[in-house]
């Protein structure tokens, strides 16, 4: 059996997709993984689809497939994360490692060739359960630095919470992008691992494959945004999963406004949204490490554990 690496072309999504489901599933994270999805992911200027994925074949067969994800940060810590699958049935036969090394070879190459003044780190993750993967990157010389989960609640019963009477959740559509996204990168600025989004990051967040912005809020006091949730919705995993999931892929409190009911406010309001979209639940993924005491809030809140993620991560300089 001969394995070969070659360039993706846009004919190879469908298949790339196909195969993406089949090994999503197969890990024990049931997601539909669209076309459309993969090409918006192997975008420029995250991945340039010419140069930072690739496919494996055995002949004309798709086996397999890894793809760079970079993220770019000239002015301080920069990251690019390797990601990859296989076809189930193909597994154990050393394609994954093939991939993994082809594609940790072009992380650090596009890492080197940036102009960042900071750390920069090769990073992939997996779900803590699959002994596979996480023996497949500690061979490749990753290590385990994170722990995240994702956590999910049912719709009902309602979220009883308060919210200071100087504060409003207003729909995200009546207000500007440019402000939220702002918003965001302060919010984020000292959470583990976090980027700065770039404009053309934030449009792909918040109108790309998935995006509900009208499932979508923002907390205000005294005219200036200092929350934001936002929603991603993915009607094909219903199937695979057995339920459908609202998903608050963003949940952001300004610094100052921390501690003041603003996150447990906006999440009361998406399920709110979540139930008249007849959805059956909320689900969100915090940093198991965080210091914020997001998964105290969340816990509180009747989020239980959906399923844990680990993040793998080696440093060039």
């Amino acid at each position: 059996m001969t394995v070969t690496l070659r360039s993706f072309t846009p004919d190879d999504a469908p298949r790339l997709s196909e195969l993406a489901t089949a090994s999503s599933c197969a890990n024990g994270h049931p997601i539909a993984v669209t076309t459309e999805e993969i090409l918006e992911e192997f975008s420029i200027p995250n991945c340039d689809p010419a140069t930072d994925v690739a496919v494996a074949c055995i002949g004309e067969e798709i086996v397999g497939y890894g793809f760079t994800y970079m993220l770019h940060n000239p002015g301080g810590d920069e990251r690019c994360y390797v990601f990859g699958h296989v076809d189930p049935p193909m597994r154990r036969r050393g394609i994954g490692s093939l991939i993994l090394d082809a594609t940790i070879r072009r992380a650090s190459e596009i890492l080197r060739s940036s102009h960042g003044t900071g750390n920069q780190f090769v990073r992939t993750d997996c779900l803590d359960t699959n002994a596979d993967a996480r023996a497949l990157f500690e061979r490749a010389g990753l290590l385990p630095v994170r722990w995240f989960t994702e956590l999910a609640r049912t719709i009902e019963p309602p979220l009883e919470t308060t919210i200071l009477e100087d504060v409003s959740v207003e729909p995200w559509s009546a207000h500007d992008e440019e402000v939220l996204r702002a918003l965001k990168n302060d919010a984020f600025a000292d959470h583990w691992g976090s980027t700065p989004t770039s404009p053309e990051n934030w449009r792909q967040l918040t109108s790309g494959f998935g995006a509900r912005p009208d499932l979508s809020f923002v907390a205000v006091a005294d005219g200036t945004p200092v929350g934001l949730l936002l929603t991603h919705r993915y009607p094909l995993d219903d199937e695979l999963i057995g339920a459908r999931y609202g998903w608050i892929d963003k949940l952001a409190t300004s610094r100052s406004w921390r501690g003041k009911g603003i996150a447990s406010s906006l999440i009361a309001h998406a399920i709110d949204a979540y139930r008249a979209e007849h959805l059956t639940h909320a689900a969100l993924g915090v940093d198991a490490s965080s210091q914020t005491g997001a998964n105290r809030l969340y816990e509180s809140l009747g989020f239980t554990t959906l399923r844990n993620t680990v993040t793998y991560s080696t440093t060039l300089h």
